[in-house]
Protein backbone atom coordinates (compact mmCIF):
# COMPACT_ATOMS: atom_id res chain seq x y z
CA UNK A 1 0.00 0.00 0.00
CA UNK A 2 1.42 3.49 -0.99
CA UNK A 3 2.12 5.81 1.74
CA UNK A 4 -0.04 8.57 -0.31
CA UNK A 5 -2.85 6.04 0.19
CA UNK A 6 -1.88 5.35 4.19
CA UNK A 7 -2.63 9.39 4.45
CA UNK A 8 -5.99 8.64 2.43
CA UNK A 9 -7.15 6.21 5.12
CA UNK A 10 -6.62 8.72 7.84
CA UNK A 11 -7.89 12.16 7.17
CA UNK A 12 -6.68 13.55 10.72
CA UNK A 13 -2.74 12.90 9.24
CA UNK A 14 -2.96 14.30 6.54
CA UNK A 15 -1.68 17.68 7.74
CA UNK A 16 0.67 15.34 9.34
CA UNK A 17 1.84 13.96 5.61
CA UNK A 18 1.77 17.30 4.37
CA UNK A 19 4.15 18.75 6.62
CA UNK A 20 6.29 16.03 6.95
CA UNK A 21 7.19 15.56 3.25
CA UNK A 22 7.32 19.43 2.29
CA UNK A 23 8.83 22.73 3.33
CA UNK A 24 6.58 25.65 3.57
CA UNK A 25 6.94 29.38 2.76
CA UNK A 26 5.51 31.26 5.54
CA UNK A 27 6.00 35.29 5.48
CA UNK A 28 9.75 35.31 3.99
CA UNK A 29 10.74 32.77 5.89
CA UNK A 30 11.01 29.06 4.64
CA UNK A 31 10.27 26.44 7.31
CA UNK A 32 11.31 22.85 6.28
CA UNK A 33 8.83 20.29 8.11
CA UNK A 34 10.60 16.80 6.69
CA UNK A 35 12.15 14.59 8.57
CA UNK A 36 15.64 14.44 9.16
CA UNK A 37 15.34 10.35 10.09
CA UNK A 38 14.10 8.03 7.09
CA UNK A 39 12.15 6.20 9.33
CA UNK A 40 10.65 9.05 11.44
CA UNK A 41 6.94 8.14 12.15
CA UNK A 42 5.06 11.49 13.08
CA UNK A 43 1.58 10.45 15.55
CA UNK A 44 -1.06 12.67 15.92
CA UNK A 45 0.43 14.69 18.53
CA UNK A 46 3.24 15.86 16.97
CA UNK A 47 1.16 17.08 13.91
CA UNK A 48 -0.93 19.50 16.34
CA UNK A 49 2.18 20.52 17.31
CA UNK A 50 3.47 21.00 14.05
CA UNK A 51 0.39 22.97 12.55
CA UNK A 52 0.96 25.32 16.26
CA UNK A 53 4.00 25.70 15.70
CA UNK A 54 3.28 27.30 11.63
CA UNK A 55 1.04 29.18 13.09
CA UNK A 56 2.62 30.99 15.83
CA UNK A 57 5.08 31.41 13.22
CA UNK A 58 2.39 33.14 10.62
CA UNK A 59 1.62 35.43 13.56
CA UNK A 60 5.25 36.75 13.90
CA UNK A 61 5.29 37.84 11.01
CA UNK A 62 3.04 40.21 10.65
CA UNK A 63 5.03 41.89 13.66
CA UNK A 64 8.41 41.65 11.90
CA UNK A 65 7.15 43.17 8.87
CA UNK A 66 5.87 46.46 9.59
CA UNK A 67 4.92 47.05 6.13
CA UNK A 68 1.53 44.98 7.03
CA UNK A 69 0.21 47.93 8.66
CA UNK A 70 -1.38 51.30 7.12
CA UNK A 71 -0.15 54.53 8.74
CA UNK A 72 -1.90 57.58 8.45
CA UNK A 73 0.25 59.87 5.52
CA UNK A 74 0.81 63.13 7.25
CA UNK A 75 2.36 66.34 5.54
CA UNK A 76 3.34 69.56 6.82
CA UNK A 77 1.95 72.97 6.20
CA UNK A 78 1.55 76.91 7.22
CA UNK A 79 4.78 79.32 8.89
CA UNK A 80 3.54 78.43 12.38
CA UNK A 81 2.47 75.30 14.27
CA UNK A 82 -1.34 75.65 15.34
CA UNK A 83 -1.25 71.98 16.84
CA UNK A 84 -1.84 73.67 20.70
CA UNK A 85 -4.53 75.42 19.06
CA UNK A 86 -6.47 73.02 17.88
CA UNK A 87 -5.98 70.56 20.86
CA UNK A 88 -7.66 73.58 22.66
CA UNK A 89 -10.10 74.58 20.48
CA UNK A 90 -11.33 71.06 18.92
CA UNK A 91 -9.18 68.31 20.51
CA UNK A 92 -8.17 67.09 16.75
CA UNK A 93 -11.32 67.09 15.27
CA UNK A 94 -10.86 68.64 12.13
CA UNK A 95 -14.43 68.35 10.55
CA UNK A 96 -16.22 69.02 14.00
CA UNK A 97 -19.35 71.59 14.21
CA UNK A 98 -20.39 73.50 17.36
CA UNK A 99 -23.56 72.31 18.16
CA UNK A 100 -24.90 75.97 18.44
CA UNK A 101 -23.89 76.47 14.22
CA UNK A 102 -21.16 79.47 15.25
CA UNK A 103 -17.78 77.64 15.06
CA UNK A 104 -16.56 75.21 12.62
CA UNK A 105 -13.35 72.67 11.59
CA UNK A 106 -10.32 72.56 13.63
CA UNK A 107 -9.53 75.98 14.50
CA UNK A 108 -13.50 76.60 15.17
CA UNK A 109 -13.61 79.55 12.78
CA UNK A 110 -16.52 81.31 12.11
CA UNK A 111 -17.91 81.23 8.70
CA UNK A 112 -17.42 84.90 8.81
CA UNK A 113 -13.75 84.82 9.22
CA UNK A 114 -13.46 82.03 6.91
CA UNK A 115 -15.29 83.94 4.27
CA UNK A 116 -13.79 86.89 4.53
CA UNK A 117 -10.22 85.43 4.15
CA UNK A 118 -10.89 83.14 0.89
CA UNK A 119 -12.06 79.77 2.64
CA UNK A 120 -15.21 79.68 0.24
CA UNK A 121 -12.36 78.73 -2.49
CA UNK A 122 -11.84 75.74 -0.40
CA UNK A 123 -15.86 74.83 1.02
CA UNK A 124 -18.39 76.52 2.17
CA UNK A 125 -17.17 76.16 5.62
CA UNK A 126 -14.23 75.33 7.55
CA UNK A 127 -15.06 72.00 8.73
CA UNK A 128 -16.30 70.97 5.30
CA UNK A 129 -12.36 71.25 4.32
CA UNK A 130 -9.30 69.82 4.92
CA UNK A 131 -6.72 70.13 7.79
CA UNK A 132 -4.07 71.29 4.74
CA UNK A 133 -6.87 73.98 3.75
CA UNK A 134 -7.63 75.07 7.55
CA UNK A 135 -4.31 75.98 8.50
CA UNK A 136 -3.60 77.71 4.83
CA UNK A 137 -6.77 80.17 5.52
CA UNK A 138 -5.52 80.23 9.69
CA UNK A 139 -2.42 81.39 8.16
CA UNK A 140 -4.33 84.14 6.08
CA UNK A 141 -6.04 85.34 9.33
CA UNK A 142 -2.81 85.98 11.04
CA UNK A 143 -0.76 87.78 8.40
CA UNK A 144 -3.73 89.13 6.19
CA UNK A 145 -4.97 88.47 2.70
CA UNK A 146 -6.41 89.89 -0.70
CA UNK A 147 -6.61 93.60 0.99
CA UNK A 148 -7.97 91.86 4.36
CA UNK A 149 -6.06 92.98 7.23
CA UNK A 150 -4.62 90.23 9.64
CA UNK A 151 -4.99 89.95 12.91
CA UNK A 152 -1.96 89.14 14.25
CA UNK A 153 -0.82 86.26 16.55
CA UNK A 154 -3.47 87.17 18.94
CA UNK A 155 -6.62 85.97 16.59
CA UNK A 156 -6.26 82.31 18.78
CA UNK A 157 -5.27 82.64 22.19
CA UNK A 158 -6.52 79.02 23.34
CA UNK A 159 -3.61 76.94 24.60
CA UNK A 160 -0.52 79.04 24.53
CA UNK A 161 -1.71 80.50 21.33
CA UNK A 162 0.24 79.91 18.08
CA UNK A 163 3.69 78.63 18.45
CA UNK A 164 6.95 78.99 15.73
CA UNK A 165 7.37 76.61 13.41
CA UNK A 166 4.83 74.04 11.39
CA UNK A 167 1.67 72.16 11.54
CA UNK A 168 2.29 68.31 10.64
CA UNK A 169 -1.69 67.24 9.68
CA UNK A 170 -3.63 64.14 8.36
CA UNK A 171 -3.71 64.04 4.75
CA UNK A 172 -7.08 63.98 2.96
CA UNK A 173 -8.20 64.23 -0.38
CA UNK A 174 -11.05 67.36 -0.93
CA UNK A 175 -13.77 64.86 -2.24
CA UNK A 176 -13.15 63.22 1.03
CA UNK A 177 -14.48 65.97 3.06
CA UNK A 178 -17.90 65.73 2.71
CA UNK A 179 -18.02 61.93 4.10
CA UNK A 180 -16.09 63.27 7.19
CA UNK A 181 -18.43 66.27 7.63
CA UNK A 182 -20.23 65.91 10.85
CA UNK A 183 -22.91 68.56 10.24
CA UNK A 184 -26.01 67.21 8.09
CA UNK A 185 -27.40 69.39 5.69
CA UNK A 186 -30.35 71.15 6.50
CA UNK A 187 -33.61 69.89 6.19
CA UNK A 188 -36.00 71.50 2.90
CA UNK A 189 -38.43 72.90 4.85
CA UNK A 190 -42.24 70.98 3.79
CA UNK A 191 -44.03 73.20 1.21
CA UNK A 192 -46.89 74.84 2.64
CA UNK A 193 -50.61 73.58 2.44
CA UNK A 194 -52.56 74.66 -0.76
CA UNK A 195 -55.72 75.70 0.17
CA UNK A 196 -58.65 76.61 -2.72
CA UNK A 197 -59.16 80.40 -2.36
CA UNK A 198 -62.48 81.70 -2.82
CA UNK A 199 -61.40 85.39 -3.72
CA UNK A 200 -59.68 86.62 -6.60
CA UNK A 201 -56.03 86.05 -7.07
CA UNK A 202 -53.95 88.68 -6.27
CA UNK A 203 -52.27 90.43 -9.23
CA UNK A 204 -48.36 89.89 -9.67
CA UNK A 205 -45.62 92.42 -8.62
CA UNK A 206 -43.57 94.13 -11.00
CA UNK A 207 -40.50 92.20 -11.99
CA UNK A 208 -37.61 93.91 -9.90
CA UNK A 209 -35.56 96.64 -11.88
CA UNK A 210 -32.12 96.12 -12.55
CA UNK A 211 -29.94 98.96 -11.69
CA UNK A 212 -25.88 99.28 -12.06
CA UNK A 213 -25.05 100.96 -9.53
CA UNK A 214 -21.15 101.14 -7.79
CA UNK A 215 -22.30 100.76 -4.38
CA UNK A 216 -25.67 101.27 -1.88
CA UNK A 217 -26.01 102.67 1.74
CA UNK A 218 -27.28 100.21 3.97
CA UNK A 219 -28.07 100.78 7.48
CA UNK A 220 -27.64 97.56 10.18
CA UNK A 221 -30.20 96.41 11.72
CA UNK A 222 -30.42 95.29 15.30
CA UNK A 223 -29.19 91.26 15.38
CA UNK A 224 -27.12 91.95 11.98
CA UNK A 225 -24.00 89.85 10.72
CA UNK A 226 -21.89 90.23 7.86
CA UNK A 227 -22.77 86.84 6.67
CA UNK A 228 -26.88 87.38 7.31
CA UNK A 229 -26.17 90.84 4.62
CA UNK A 230 -24.16 88.83 2.54
CA UNK A 231 -26.52 86.09 2.00
CA UNK A 232 -29.08 88.97 1.84
CA UNK A 233 -27.94 91.19 -0.64
CA UNK A 234 -26.55 88.92 -2.97
CA UNK A 235 -26.91 85.16 -1.65
CA UNK A 236 -22.90 84.79 -2.06
CA UNK A 237 -21.57 85.18 1.52
CA UNK A 238 -18.02 85.60 -0.06
CA UNK A 239 -19.29 89.13 -0.58
CA UNK A 240 -18.24 89.65 3.39
CA UNK A 241 -14.63 90.77 2.31
CA UNK A 242 -16.17 92.85 -0.34
CA UNK A 243 -18.38 94.40 2.63
CA UNK A 244 -14.87 95.01 4.74
CA UNK A 245 -13.16 96.51 2.05
CA UNK A 246 -15.67 99.03 1.05
CA UNK A 247 -16.11 100.45 4.95
CA UNK A 248 -12.53 100.62 6.71
CA UNK A 249 -14.12 103.42 8.43
CA UNK A 250 -16.76 101.39 10.25
CA UNK A 251 -15.65 97.74 10.14
CA UNK A 252 -12.56 96.77 11.80
CA UNK A 253 -13.68 93.53 12.81
CA UNK A 254 -16.05 91.31 10.69
CA UNK A 255 -17.16 90.40 13.76
CA UNK A 256 -18.52 93.50 15.19
CA UNK A 257 -20.86 95.51 13.91
CA UNK A 258 -23.44 98.42 14.84
CA UNK A 259 -26.55 98.65 14.61
CA UNK A 260 -27.69 101.81 13.42
CA UNK A 261 -24.30 102.43 11.42
CA UNK A 262 -24.79 102.81 7.66
CA UNK A 263 -22.50 101.26 5.33
CA UNK A 264 -22.22 101.05 1.83
CA UNK A 265 -22.59 97.68 0.08
CA UNK A 266 -20.68 96.67 -2.98
CA UNK A 267 -21.63 95.76 -6.57
CA UNK A 268 -23.31 96.18 -9.48
CA UNK A 269 -26.44 95.10 -11.00
CA UNK A 270 -28.43 95.14 -7.75
CA UNK A 271 -32.17 94.21 -7.77
CA UNK A 272 -34.62 97.07 -6.67
CA UNK A 273 -38.28 95.96 -6.10
CA UNK A 274 -40.22 98.71 -6.66
CA UNK A 275 -43.17 99.60 -4.28
CA UNK A 276 -46.01 97.00 -4.04
CA UNK A 277 -49.82 98.24 -3.76
CA UNK A 278 -50.54 98.60 -0.42
CA UNK A 279 -53.11 95.46 0.14
CA UNK A 280 -56.55 96.30 0.65
CA UNK A 281 -57.58 95.52 4.81
CA UNK A 282 -59.61 92.36 5.15
CA UNK A 283 -61.78 91.51 8.01
CA UNK A 284 -59.38 88.92 9.13
CA UNK A 285 -56.59 91.67 9.18
CA UNK A 286 -57.82 94.54 11.59
CA UNK A 287 -58.06 92.46 14.68
CA UNK A 288 -54.42 90.51 14.14
CA UNK A 289 -52.56 93.34 15.03
CA UNK A 290 -53.52 93.54 18.80
CA UNK A 291 -51.85 90.07 19.96
CA UNK A 292 -48.44 91.57 18.44
CA UNK A 293 -48.70 94.60 20.25
CA UNK A 294 -49.51 92.46 23.44
CA UNK A 295 -46.08 90.03 22.13
CA UNK A 296 -44.17 93.27 21.92
CA UNK A 297 -45.01 94.82 25.72
CA UNK A 298 -44.58 91.35 27.26
CA UNK A 299 -40.89 90.98 26.00
CA UNK A 300 -39.91 94.30 26.66
CA UNK A 301 -37.42 94.33 30.24
CA UNK A 302 -39.40 96.03 33.30
CA UNK A 303 -36.86 99.19 34.65
CA UNK A 304 -37.05 99.59 38.26
CA UNK A 305 -36.50 103.19 39.71
CA UNK A 306 -33.50 103.14 36.61
CA UNK A 307 -32.64 99.60 36.84
CA UNK A 308 -33.52 96.28 34.53
CA UNK A 309 -31.95 92.86 34.95
CA UNK A 310 -29.61 92.16 32.23
CA UNK A 311 -31.65 88.95 31.20
CA UNK A 312 -35.11 89.39 30.77
CA UNK A 313 -35.89 85.78 29.74
CA UNK A 314 -36.27 84.22 33.01
CA UNK A 315 -35.59 81.00 32.24
CA UNK A 316 -31.69 81.33 32.37
CA UNK A 317 -29.84 79.97 35.20
CA UNK A 318 -27.91 80.70 37.25
CA UNK A 319 -24.29 78.66 36.90
CA UNK A 320 -21.18 80.26 39.01
CA UNK A 321 -21.74 82.86 41.58
CA UNK A 322 -19.42 85.93 42.79
CA UNK A 323 -16.14 84.81 45.28
CA UNK A 324 -13.53 81.90 45.16
CA UNK A 325 -13.78 79.52 41.75
CA UNK A 326 -10.43 77.47 40.79
CA UNK A 327 -8.20 78.79 42.78
CA UNK A 328 -8.80 82.26 41.53
CA UNK A 329 -11.60 85.33 42.22
CA UNK A 330 -14.59 85.23 39.73
CA UNK A 331 -15.30 88.52 39.31
CA UNK A 332 -19.27 88.48 38.92
CA UNK A 333 -22.69 86.04 38.01
CA UNK A 334 -22.98 83.89 35.61
CA UNK A 335 -25.97 83.69 34.12
CA UNK A 336 -27.15 80.77 31.22
CA UNK A 337 -28.88 80.78 28.47
CA UNK A 338 -28.91 79.84 24.84
CA UNK A 339 -27.02 81.99 22.17
CA UNK A 340 -28.59 84.72 20.82
CA UNK A 341 -31.37 86.07 23.27
CA UNK A 342 -31.26 89.78 24.19
CA UNK A 343 -29.06 91.50 26.77
CA UNK A 344 -30.12 94.61 28.47
CA UNK A 345 -28.10 97.33 30.05
CA UNK A 346 -29.05 97.08 33.60
CA UNK A 347 -28.24 101.11 34.45
CA UNK A 348 -28.14 104.11 32.67
CA UNK A 349 -24.39 105.62 31.31
CA UNK A 350 -21.84 106.05 28.70
CA UNK A 351 -20.46 102.65 26.50
CA UNK A 352 -16.87 102.69 27.67
CA UNK A 353 -16.21 99.29 25.90
CA UNK A 354 -18.25 97.57 22.89
CA UNK A 355 -15.94 94.20 21.20
CA UNK A 356 -12.88 91.90 21.62
CA UNK A 357 -11.90 91.49 25.54
CA UNK A 358 -9.39 89.15 26.82
CA UNK A 359 -10.98 86.43 28.10
CA UNK A 360 -14.27 87.67 27.41
CA UNK A 361 -14.16 87.26 23.28
CA UNK A 362 -16.63 90.18 23.23
CA UNK A 363 -17.71 92.18 26.26
CA UNK A 364 -19.67 95.52 27.27
CA UNK A 365 -18.65 98.09 29.56
CA UNK A 366 -21.05 100.55 30.72
CA UNK A 367 -19.78 103.62 33.32
CA UNK A 368 -23.10 104.30 35.35
CA UNK A 369 -24.26 107.09 36.23
CA UNK A 370 -23.77 106.47 39.41
CA UNK A 371 -19.88 105.83 38.85
CA UNK A 372 -20.04 101.95 38.45
CA UNK A 373 -19.19 99.55 36.26
CA UNK A 374 -21.43 97.26 34.80
CA UNK A 375 -19.28 94.27 32.60
CA UNK A 376 -21.54 92.31 29.79
CA UNK A 377 -18.65 89.49 29.06
CA UNK A 378 -18.90 86.21 26.57
CA UNK A 379 -21.77 88.12 24.38
CA UNK A 380 -22.24 86.55 20.89
CA UNK A 381 -22.65 90.20 18.92
CA UNK A 382 -22.38 93.69 20.34
CA UNK A 383 -25.63 96.11 19.61
CA UNK A 384 -23.65 99.46 20.93
CA UNK A 385 -21.09 102.00 20.08
CA UNK A 386 -18.52 103.22 22.10
CA UNK A 387 -18.84 105.96 23.96
CA UNK A 388 -22.76 106.34 23.41
CA UNK A 389 -25.14 106.67 26.23
CA UNK A 390 -27.39 104.10 26.95
CA UNK A 391 -30.79 104.76 29.13
CA UNK A 392 -31.75 100.95 31.47
CA UNK A 393 -33.57 98.63 29.47
CA UNK A 394 -31.85 99.29 26.28
CA UNK A 395 -30.51 96.59 24.00
CA UNK A 396 -26.68 96.44 23.69
CA UNK A 397 -25.95 93.02 22.77
CA UNK A 398 -26.96 89.07 22.20
CA UNK A 399 -26.33 86.10 24.38
CA UNK A 400 -23.06 84.09 23.56
CA UNK A 401 -20.29 81.63 24.10
CA UNK A 402 -17.07 83.78 23.32
CA UNK A 403 -14.00 83.85 24.89
CA UNK A 404 -13.05 81.32 27.90
CA UNK A 405 -16.14 80.59 28.39
CA UNK A 406 -17.71 77.32 29.73
CA UNK A 407 -20.84 77.32 27.82
CA UNK A 408 -23.27 79.97 26.53
CA UNK A 409 -24.03 82.12 28.79
CA UNK A 410 -23.61 85.96 30.59
CA UNK A 411 -21.13 86.89 33.02
CA UNK A 412 -22.52 90.19 34.55
CA UNK A 413 -20.48 91.92 36.77
CA UNK A 414 -19.97 95.03 38.94
CA UNK A 415 -16.93 97.58 39.48
CA UNK A 416 -15.77 100.41 40.83
CA UNK A 417 -12.96 100.86 37.98
CA UNK A 418 -12.79 99.86 34.43
CA UNK A 419 -12.82 95.68 34.65
CA UNK A 420 -11.65 96.00 38.71
CA UNK A 421 -12.76 96.63 41.99
CA UNK A 422 -15.35 93.97 41.46
CA UNK A 423 -17.74 93.74 44.05
CA UNK A 424 -21.13 91.28 44.36
CA UNK A 425 -23.35 91.87 41.60
CA UNK A 426 -26.40 90.21 43.04
CA UNK A 427 -26.23 91.92 46.53
CA UNK A 428 -25.42 95.69 44.51
CA UNK A 429 -28.89 94.85 42.04
CA UNK A 430 -30.92 93.45 44.96
CA UNK A 431 -30.17 96.89 46.49
CA UNK A 432 -31.72 98.39 43.78
CA UNK A 433 -34.48 96.08 43.56
CA UNK A 434 -33.42 93.57 41.08
CA UNK A 435 -33.27 89.77 41.90
CA UNK A 436 -30.39 88.32 39.65
CA UNK A 437 -30.24 84.20 41.05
Amino acid sequence: MSSQHRASEHPSREVMYFFAHNTVLIGQTVVDFRPRLPELQLNRTSAIRATLFACLISIAALFVHPSTAMAEETTTVGEHDWTGVVDCESDFRWHVADPAGLHFGGLQFLTSTWLMYGGGEFAPRADKATPVQQVIVAERVVSGWNGVKGQGLKAWQCRGGIQPGVTTVPVEAPSDVALAASVAPEPTPAPEPVVEATVPEPTPAPAPVVADVESTDYSILSGDTLNRIASAAYQDTNKVADIVNLNPDKITDPDVIYAGDVIKLPGTSVQVAPPAPAPEPTPAETPAAAPALEVAASTAPVVNNGWVNPLHDSSYRCTSGFGPRWGTQHGGVDMALPIGNPVYAATSGYVKRAGATNGFGLAVVILGDDGMYTEYGHVDSVNVGLDTYVNAGDLIAYTGNRGQSTGPHLHFGVGTSFFGGHIDPEAYMADHGITLC
